[in-house]
């Protein structure tokens, strides 16, 4: 990870640009987060021999952590600005267990591959999460405004999909790659782009269906090309992560048997792969279709991990990232395994409150099903994919604003149940008191 001062200057400026437009209409932040969540997802793509691949976006690409290191800061200076500290409320155990790990993490990638390396991976994983929780409280002023974030995200998809079609303009052949020709758009990775789509199209449908009625023909033309980048990157997971995604958002309406064909189709998958990865053949592998890609990536992740069970072999050495907590074992060590479980512990112990805090309320349901299958199809995808470990990405800037998202409904949703049985309580207590009287 190299770092460029004109290129840092030139991400400041932008942030600038997009405070000054913060200070005209507030709703401006919405590009900012999309910003920030856009520049995340794009990379400096490579061939399936390592090779790059040079795209018209190659000098923004090469040098996004400059242009993001001066970017964010200045848009959180913006927010922290128009809204006071005492409106942030107080942030979530899930997110500071989050910058904890990182903070390991970026202790660790210091010493392995320089201070520069190390410094910036602690930098921008705190100040990425603390502007994206304060961006979101800062956008979240009614209860209408809890589409902001999926808004934000389907503003995100579209920006990454007019991106490549410029690419796709100049030389198409460069936004696929590996053997198969699996489709990376302006990504580094075509498994980035799934997770992303995978998630981002369930959130898409979920606005189609409830958000203003004038926004459903973009949201249309979004979902077709959107579900045909999602199929074009070959990606397993991805299609997995949007119907399970899609399933709990049907989970009200059908009821819970909906939810059986894609968890079987998980649970199937990994009690395959796991078993191999172990040495235990099973007579299933027929029923999975494709090639495995799995097996041979766990075995390696747990040998590595063995070799080097307390600090890790080191993110590079680890070799594979198919699976979060078998990269963050491998490469981290112990403490980042116990982090990351601490994490999804927290998130689910948080959304498991917001569940029974909405309870009440069933006006809060729709905003329910969305965080549900969020976490339902982002965690899922943890299970095979290492995003959740390493650098700052776009799946972080996502399970951040979720989480912040859930925070603040959970927050919101007490005070209501709080306020109603104080009501309950003083109005019991009238006919009691004009009884003594």
């Amino acid at each position: 990870m190299t770092f460029s001062p004109s290129w840092f200057a030139i991400g400041l400026v932008t942030g600038l640009i997009l405070l000054l437009a913060q200070l005209f209409n507030q709703k401006a932040l919405v590009l900012s987060l999309a910003a920030i969540l856009l520049l995340n997802l794009i990379g400096l793509p490579r061939d399936w021999l390592g090779k790059e691949i040079y795209q018209w976006l190659y000098p923004l690409q090469v040098n996004r952590t400059s242009f993001i290191a001066g970017m964010v800061p200045t848009i959180l200076v913006g927010a922290r600005m128009l809204l006071p500290a005492p409106l942030l409320g107080v942030i979530p155990a899930a997110l500071v267990i989050l910058i904890v790990n990182y903070s390991y993490i970026g202790i660790l990638r210091g010493v392995r591959m320089g201070p520069v390396d190390g410094f910036l991976t602690i930098a921008l994983s705190i100040i990425t999460i603390t502007t994206i929780w304060t961006l979101v409280h800062r956008l979240t002023d009614a209860w209408e405004d809890f589409v902001i974030v999926p808004r934000t995200v389907a503003l995100t998809m579209a920006g990454f999909l007019g991106l490549t079609a410029v690419q796709w303009v100049y030389n198409p052949d460069r936004i696929i790659t590996g053997n198969t020709d699996r489709f990376i758009g302006v990504a580094s990775n075509p498994q980035f782009v799934a997770v992303l789509f995978g998630i981002g199209l369930v959130m898409v449908i979920w606005l189609a269906a409830n958000d203003k009625r004038k926004f459903l023909p973009f949201y249309t033309m979004l979902a077709i090309p959107s579900g045909v980048a999602l199929l074009a990157t070959g990606s397993r997971t991805g299609l997995l992560m949007f119907l399970l995604g899609l399933c709990f958002l049907g989970v009200r309406r059908f009821g819970r048997m909906i939810l059986i064909l894609p968890m079987l189709g998980f649970a199937l998958m990994l009690m395959v792969q796991l078993a191999n990865a172990v040495g235990l053949g099973l007579p299933f592998d027929r029923f999975i279709s494709g090639g495995d890609t799995r097996t041979v990536a766990w075995s390696t992740l747990i040998r590595q991990f063995m070799s080097s069970p307390i600090i890790g072999v080191g993110q590079v050495d680890a070799g594979y990232s198919e699976n979060s907590y078998l990269l963050a074992a491998a490469a981290y060590g112990i403490p980042s395994i116990i982090l990351l479980i601490a994490f999804v512990a927290a998130s689910f112990y948080l959304l498991m409150r917001t569940m029974r805090a909405c309870a009440p309320w069933p006006t809060l349901n729709l905003q329910c099903d969305l965080i549900l299958g969020t976490f339902a199809a982002y965690f899922a995808g943890t299970l095979v994919e290492g995003y959740l470990v390493g650098r700052v990405n776009a799946t972080l800037v996502l399970i951040t604003a979720m989480i912040a998202t859930t925070k603040i409904l959970n927050d919101r949703a007490t005070a209501l149940n709080e306020e109603q049985a104080w009501e309950a309580e003083a109005d019991s207590a009238v006919p009691a008191e004009s009884a003594l009287t």
